[in-house]
């Protein structure tokens, strides 16, 4: 996809700049105190950091980078953390205002910071595409329903029997898409009910039909009403 060779050849961009980072700093540098070096590799962590991430979402597939959660792309959090560290550091080498110990306590705290923030990312984009994907499949299931039991009623002649049949798909229609695992059972009866149905109409009587229709009624009513006590 387009999209993820894209989001492939970003991981080319942090492996340049690392490459520029070592050539400029050790090209200005020359006193490689342990001051230095706590800046040096904080930053240089990340940039790999930084790759590890992009390579990881890049080649993966059903999330990707730029996806948002609470408003934030992973990838331009990915950049933000990257463009402080560098900056930070190269401010630090310059002007060392902050004896080491503080400064390396901030180091830590800035990529803590980071990384909550980046796995509360993912994780949450994660729980989003379940809820959403839990929501679409029961929605597909009451559809399902639906639909077949008006396909029941088009082909029903008994005025009694399509009214019956209309006020079930209207309870059905109407109920709650979002179900609980502890309904299951429940929901799994319904369908094989529905599609008994659906086989007897055309050639059994209305005593034979009614009875199956006032339990479908039921199944949809304690269904509905066990889906809204378990909310």
């Amino acid at each position: 996809m387009p999209e993820k060779r894209n989001e492939r050849l970003l991981i080319i961009v942090p492996i340049i700049l690392i490459a520029l980072y070592n050539l400029i700093v050790f090209s200005v540098v020359r006193n490689y105190t342990p001051f230095f070096w706590t800046n040096y590799l904080f930053t240089l962590f990340s940039f790999l950091l930084f790759i590890l991430i992009v390579g990881k979402f890049a080649f993966m597939d059903g999330i990707a980078i730029k996806d948002i959660f609470f408003g934030i792309p992973l990838l331009y959090l990915s950049w933000t953390y990257l463009a402080a560290q560098i900056i930070i550091s190269a401010l630090m080498m310059a002007l060392p205002i902050l004896p080491l110990t503080p400064l390396t306590i901030f180091y830590i705290i800035l990529l803590g910071l980071y990384l909550i923030l980046a796995v509360s990312a993912v994780y949450g984009k994660k729980e989003i595409y379940r809820t959403a994907r839990e929501a679409t499949e029961k929605v597909t299931f009451i559809r399902t329903l639906s639909e077949s039991i008006e396909r029941t009623r088009m082909g029903v002649s008994d005025a009694q029997i399509k009214k019956r049949l209309g006020d079930l798909g209207e309870a059905v229609r109407y109920s709650d898409p979002m179900s609980h695992p502890s309904l299951s059972s429940i929901e799994t009866v319904l369908s094989v009910k529905i599609d008994e149905l659906s086989k007897i109409v055309p050639s059994e009587s209305p005593d034979r039909i009614l009875p199956l229709l006032e339990e479908l009624s039921r199944l949809v009513a304690e269904r509905n009403a066990k889906c809204k006590y378990l909310k």
